[in-house]
């Protein structure tokens, strides 16, 4: 009954090594539920089972040899602690190399996992750096673009102001111009009214003066020759009463002589009249000189040519304006006697006072 019992443990024994056995070699371990990169299975030596084995099939011959033999029932239940023993050691064995494979797949496809989710990161990130390079390159590109545009408009609009200021002042310089010239011609129009005006004016002066002056000068001249013809008669009676005195009276010269003296003074007073109405005929007279006297030494040639006329005291622009007129009577009449002609050769003082009638 006993060797009954042992050979059936030992055959429950070898079917749940063999058993065991088969799990280990055909079926895989894996780390998850998803398919891992890399399987790998625990494998057991082949030899190390056949050893098992042939130690198995050493005991099994050797058991009908005892069972004869008495065995008692210590050695029967060593035995069987032994076996339970070793196969628990086995099974430890395996399922710790089997804890050890997963494990291992486990750190592997982890390892795997994080690889490819740092890899994917790297890609992400780096994708991410690229989108916002060129987000940003595209920004700037946009802002560049958006500074060109405002620069540009800043440009034109600057020039479009600089060319209308200029054509503001284009317009105002023509005005003025205009202007400076419509008032230089308007002036130049009155100027030129003026001076006709005043040329006018002048001219009727000068004609008023000139007929005045030869009404004057007819006046003078029939005055001059009426007294100069007067006393002429007067020297004539007196020279013709002195010459009957002389003839008759011979005692009578020194009164002769006075008569002469008189005659002489006479004539030239006469010719001092004359050659007055002669510059005033040529004298343009003016309202200012009335009451006025200028003085002047006058001298002249033999011919009646004035040699000088010098101012010596009046008004300047009467004695200037007595030169001119006498400058344009040029030659004044001389006495027929050369001693009377000398009087007026040697110098002598001429008062003029024009007359303003």
């Amino acid at each position: 009954m006993k060797l009954k019992n042992f050979k059936l443990a030992f055959v429950i024994s070898i079917l749940i090594h063999a058993l065991l056995l088969a799990l280990l070699i055909y079926k895989p371990v894996f780390k998850n539920t998803t398919p891992p990169s890399s399987i790998k299975a625990v494998v057991v030596d082949p030899k190390i089972i056949e050893q098992q084995l042939a130690l198995m099939k050493n005991k099994q011959n050797k058991k009908p040899e005892q069972a004869g033999k008495v065995v008692d029932e210590k050695s029967k239940q060593e035995e069987m602690a032994k076996l339970a023993e070793e196969k628990a050691k086995q099974e430890a064995a395996a399922k710790a190399a089997a804890e050890k494979a997963k494990q291992e797949a486990a750190a592997k496809a982890a390892a795997e996992k994080a690889k490819q989710e740092a890899a994917a990161k790297a890609a992400a990130e780096k994708a991410k750096q690229e989108a916002a390079a060129k987000a940003a390159a595209e920004k700037a590109k946009q802002e560049a673009a958006a500074k060109a545009a405002a620069e540009k408009a800043k440009q034109e609009a600057a020039a479009k102001a600089a060319a209308e200021k200029a054509k503001q002042e284009a317009a105002a310089k023509a005005a003025a111009e205009k202007a400076k010239q419509e008032a230089a011609a308007k002036a130049a129009a009155e100027k030129a009214k003026q001076e006709a005006a005043a040329k006018a004016a002048a001219e009727k002066a000068k004609q008023e003066a000139a007929a005045k002056a030869a009404a004057e000068k007819a006046k003078k001249d029939a005055a001059a020759k009426a007294a100069a013809e007067k006393a002429k008669q007067e020297a004539a009676a007196k020279a013709k009463e002195l010459d009957s005195v002389f003839q008759g009276l011979a005692s009578e010269k020194n009164q002769l002589s006075a008569a002469k003296k008189s005659e002489k003074q006479s004539t030239i007073a006469y010719y001092r009249d004359k050659y007055i109405a002669l510059i005033e005929a040529k004298f343009i007279t003016r309202p200012s000189y009335n009451g006025k006297t200028c003085t002047l030494n006058f001298r002249m040639s033999a011919s009646g040519r004035v040699i000088s006329a010098i101012p010596q005291s009046g008004p300047q622009d009467l004695c200037q304006d007595a030169q001119v007129a006498i400058r344009k009577v040029g030659v004044f009449p001389m006495p027929e006697d050369a001693e009377l002609s000398k009087e007026f050769q040697n110098g002598w003082t001429l008062n003029f006072s024009p007359s303003t009638n």
